[in-house]
């Protein structure tokens, strides 16, 4: 009986030693940050240089506009293009 207390015992003392960190908040994953915007926005605001860029944001450019995103090695370019009129 006192073996099968001790193991209880331990099992616990891991499992609240590891549950905070189980019980962390979920962060978004960081696609990039913004090196040049002109006329661009991230979701409801507007695109500023240094900007960090979460996987998940919506990213759009006005009639003149354009933004760039440096991804790791890559740079990623969203610009405007001919719209319908």
């Amino acid at each position: 009986m006192r073996g099968l207390r001790e193991s209880f015992a331990t099992l616990m003392a891991i499992g609240l030693t590891l549950a905070p960190a189980w019980a962390g908040p979920k962060t978004a994953s960081s696609l990039g940050t913004i090196v040049t915007a002109e006329h661009a926005r991230v979701g409801d605001s507007s695109a500023e240089v240094g900007t960090t860029v979460f996987s998940g944001d919506r990213l759009s450019t006005e009639r003149e506009g354009s933004v760039q995103i440096r991804a790791g090695a890559a740079r990623l370019l969203l610009q405007s293009g001919p719209w319908p009129l």
